[in-house]
């Protein structure tokens, strides 16, 4: 097993044992999903999984085993959730507790730009499988929610002759309390590749 394999596995029989010291009802109640027939039943993006007990094991909505990454995502979301409300306050990642040094906008904004410079129409139509919220922001906004208590706003400006393209990607200030700075990246670079894979299959 390589190192990142190791760390995975090790960052998520921490998380599992945190889990089992708190009542089933008390988890599903802080983090906003439903527990019922012995299962949590996590929305991630714009899918479902299970994470079944008495083992912890986590599978999509067809039974089917789950990338590994998702799985520490889903475990770490459950084992940190402490039932803060969300505030409605954004927050760039920059101001997230963590967030000052990385290469984030690298990962996340930039590709974004790129592939919405001076067109957004597929950016509306990919918006709509997430069933991402409308936002009052300008140019183009939606509310996005990587998991149930885990939103994500994405502001777009697209170019015009004076002003190049520009998004901004911002959390609710309460994420933190539902996941911590690294988790926070992942889970939204994860996010940004799949909003543009499926851009992608609308324009094809």
């Amino acid at each position: 097993m390589q190192s990142a394999e190791v760390g995975i596995q090790l960052a998520k029989e921490k998380a599992i044992e945190q889990l089992k010291k708190i009542a089933h009802n008390i988890v599903a109640s802080k983090a906003g999903v439903v527990f019922k027939d012995n299962r949590f039943e996590i929305p991630f993006f714009n899918q479902l999984y299970y994470v079944i007990l008495p083992d912890f094991l986590i599978t999509d909505e067809q039974g089917k085993n789950i990338n590994p990454a998702h799985e520490l995502l889903v475990l770490n979301y459950l084992a940190n959730a402490d039932g803060t409300e969300i505030t409605g306050e954004w927050q760039p990642f920059r101001y997230v507790k963590g967030g000052a040094c990385s290469n984030f906008s690298v990962k996340t904004v930039e590709p974004l730009v790129r592939e919405y410079n001076i067109d957004a129409s597929s950016f509306h139509l990919a918006a709509k499988v997430f069933n991402a919220l409308p936002l009052g922001f300008k140019d183009i906004s939606y509310c996005f929610y990587l998991l149930p208590k885990v939103p994500v706003a994405i502001i777009l400006n697209l170019a015009t002759e004076e002003f190049p393209a520009d998004v901004n990607l911002l959390f609710d200030s309460s994420v933190t309390h539902y996941l911590e700075s690294e988790d926070i990246s992942v889970i939204t670079e994860m996010f940004v590749g799949r909003l543009l894979k499926i851009s992608k299959q609308i324009k094809s």
